[in-house]
């Protein structure tokens, strides 16, 4: 691992992506069932069926997008730790 540049956190020696997507994966138990809770209200409103494919869209969406920010927030927090 360089030191300029922090860890690779594609393969990630310190834990850092794993802990990331740990913290993703917990959030998602509160953001799914507001996605689908909105999905099956759109539905009994007049929408269709057709809502529950966004909403799983959404869903995964929101995870990668929450685990990559806090991958680049990992790497931050390692470059000023690991500065003088």
């Amino acid at each position: 691992m360089n030191a300029q540049r922090g860890p690779d956190l594609h393969r990630d020696k310190l834990g850092l992506a794993d802990d990331a997507d740990r913290q993703a994966l917990r959030e998602l138990r509160i953001v799914a069932p507001l996605l689908f809770a909105l999905a099956v209200l759109a539905w009994l409103v007049g929408a269709g069926p057709w809502m529950f494919l966004p909403a799983l869209m959404l869903t995964f969406a929101f995870v990668q997008w929450r685990a990559a920010f806090l991958r680049r927030k990992a790497r931050r927090d390692f470059r000023s730790a690991s500065q003088p």
